[in-house]
């Protein structure tokens, strides 16, 4: 069983690995330095709701894995 700390050690979602992506596209000229902060903070957002979505999907379906829907 995990404790409760270890997700947070690993909740952040890596500025640099988010700054390459940011800079791959060939449109992109400048961005700021709160472009790559705001982008990991939504990634976060985004992660958390799919996350809980699919969670209340299978309680509610009396499941103990989540499955990808068809």
């Amino acid at each position: 069983e995990s404790k409760s700390g270890d997700f947070k050690q690993h909740s952040e979602l890596p500025i640099a690995r988010i700054k390459k992506i940011v800079a791959a596209d060939d449109d992109v000229r400048m961005v700021s330095a709160e472009v790559p902060i705001i982008f990991a903070r939504a990634c976060r957002m985004f992660i958390m709701e799919v996350s809980l979505r699919a969670y209340l999907e299978s309680v509610a379906s009396n499941r103990k894995t989540v499955q990808r829907g068809l």
